[in-house]
This record gives structure tokens, sequence and C-alpha cells, in this order.
């Protein structure tokens, strides 16, 4: 199962870290809700509901997977990302818009492209692989 993150900007800024696969979005493949909790705290998603770090006026930047149902495949709010594109406005820049963790530790970047959203495999995996 597939499960969405999408990233509140708390305090007017998102926090994107290309080296861990975090930005506007993550998509993680998991056995099921708690599991994907697990997986998104592995790689730096974190859960602040008593507002320790984030801003309690902004809300928190990650909401848990906890209780939610997952997709059989990768979605950008329950809409395949690999079906076809989407127009999004760009919040990451020159950065993926998102990304996409994979259970046997691949990950897809998802990229902003003439105002559209594109499914690319990550370079650093790729490396990886090749290794």
């Amino acid at each position: 199962m597939f499960f969405f993150y999408r990233q509140n900007n708390s305090y007017g800024v998102f926090d994107i870290v290309e080296e861990d696969g975090i930005s506007i979005f993550v998509i993680i493949e998991a056995e099921d809700d708690l599991h994907a909790d697990r997986r998104a705290q592995q790689i730096g998603i974190y859960f602040d509901e008593s507002f320790v770090v984030d801003c309690d006026c902004c809300g928190a930047r990650w909401s848990r997977a906890e209780g939610k149902d997952g997709t059989t495949v990768p979605c950008y709010y329950h809409i395949p990302v690999h079906d076809k594109p989407y127009s999004v406005i760009n919040w990451a820049g020159d950065a993926p818009q998102g990304f996409i963790h994979y259970l046997d530790g691949r990950r897809e970047a998802v990229w902003l492209e003439d105002g559209v959203l594109h499914v690319k495999p990550w370079p650093e995996a790729e490396a990886l692989a090749a290794a």
C-alpha cells in the first residue's frame, strides 16, 4: 500500500531535504498505516502534535497516516501519479515537488516541468542500484 503525506508550510516555509527524499509531498510504500508512519520518521518526517517544533498557529508540518487507507499504487491526492501529469503550483523551486519511497529502497522524484508533474527515477537511487 502507498500512503500520501503532504507538508504544511508551518512558519510559512517548506522543509525540503532532497538527499533524504523529502519535499512538498512524500509517498511511502508500507504494509499498513502504522508501518508508513514509522518509515516516514526514518527518512526524517516528524509528527509534532504538541507544537514543540511547528507553529501552533500555522499547524503541524506533517500529519500521520494512522487510521488512513492506503492506495494500491502511488497517488497524488488519490490520483495515480504514473497515469497522467498534473498541473500544480511550483512550491519547491528547482527541487522535486515530491518523492516516492518504495519498500525495496528505490526512490522516484516527482518533478514540475512546464507546470505539470512528471515522475522520474531519482538519480541517487539509480547510482546505488548500479553499484
